[in-house]
């Protein structure tokens, strides 16, 4: 009875403080590894290489990783054209804030920021 009583405790502490083990990005369906589409170039899609150039983009752990730029994302909000978020970005060291909208398509995912749109292709593996 006590150890209900505590699991149940700690239950009504997460969800009442928003702690979560899943990332916002996670429960959104976002996670993965992708390649940019259109691009001719050698993307290898392994997670070791991620924000790398020539590795691979994705999102992580609540972390959009762009080519040599990432962004954690927070706040996210549903819109009608997917999800939006509040991204805490850097790139080459400068730090700087964007409005990212992830969107799922057939075979990957939309990203829009202040720099434009982009269509990722899903990797073979992710």
């Amino acid at each position: 009875m006590v150890i209900k009583m505590c699991v149940l405790s700690i239950l009504v502490i997460t969800s009442l403080t928003g702690l979560t083990s899943i990332s916002a990005a996670a429960q959104t369906g976002y996670e993965g590894l992708f390649y940019p589409k259109g691009d001719d170039g050698a993307w290898n899609c392994q997670a070791s290489s991620l924000g790398e150039y020539g590795g691979s983009l994705g999102v992580e752990d609540n972390i959009l990783y762009g080519t040599e730029w990432a962004c954690e994302l927070k706040d996210p909000r549903q819109t009608n054209s997917g999800t939006e978020f509040i991204g805490d970005c850097h790139a080459e060291g400068t730090p700087y804030r964007d409005i990212i909208t992830l969107e799922r398509t057939q075979n990957g995912l939309r990203v829009k920021y202040d720099a434009g749109t982009s269509e990722w292709l899903q990797c073979p593996s992710s």
